[in-house]
């Protein structure tokens, strides 16, 4: 199992520069961003990727027609899933997030519910670069990323 993590963790998902070459990254940016790489498939990433595809997603601006990274949210009706979600994303990218109580205006929920917000473009520009679907998944088909679905056992079980 050690050889196998090892053989997965080897070929990184996504380096700086290719990262960095594919987006004007601002500068105050560049310092935050610049450590998360090179990125490997991790479990803790892979549990990210399947909050967000599952009840979340990657937020964006398009003010002149430009579509502009913004935000990961993810959704949820218990605040301590939230906290998990807000401590992954801490614990993998050093980023903080908030958790936001708000009421549904859709479906037929009458309790309040919450959602965890990390605002940062970069993560989110990170994160569809690794192959986290964006946009709004009811009304297109996606995939789960390669790299969770080809990884080990402790990475592919969490697709499943």
């Amino acid at each position: 199992m050690e050889q196998e993590n090892e053989s997965i963790s080897a070929k990184s998902l996504l380096d700086y520069e290719t990262f960095s070459s594919s987006y004007n990254i601002k500068k105050k940016q560049i310092t935050q961003a610049r450590n998360w790489f090179p990125l490997y498939s991790s479990k803790e990433l892979a549990e990210i990727a399947a909050a967000l595809i599952t009840d979340g997603h990657i937020d964006w601006n398009d003010y002149d027609g430009n579509p502009r990274t913004k935000k990961v949210v993810l959704y949820s009706n218990y605040k301590n899933e939230c906290q998990w979600f807000l401590d992954q994303i801490k614990r993998v990218f050093h980023v903080k997030g908030q958790i936001i109580r708000y009421r549904s205006k859709t479906g037929f929920s009458k309790s309040d519910s919450y959602k965890a917000i990390a605002y940062c473009a970069p993560l989110a520009r990170v994160l569809i670069k690794i192959g986290v679907p964006c946009g709004d998944k009811t009304q297109k088909p996606y995939l789960v990323p390669d790299w969770i679905m080809n990884a080990n056992r402790e990475i592919n079980r969490v697709a499943r």
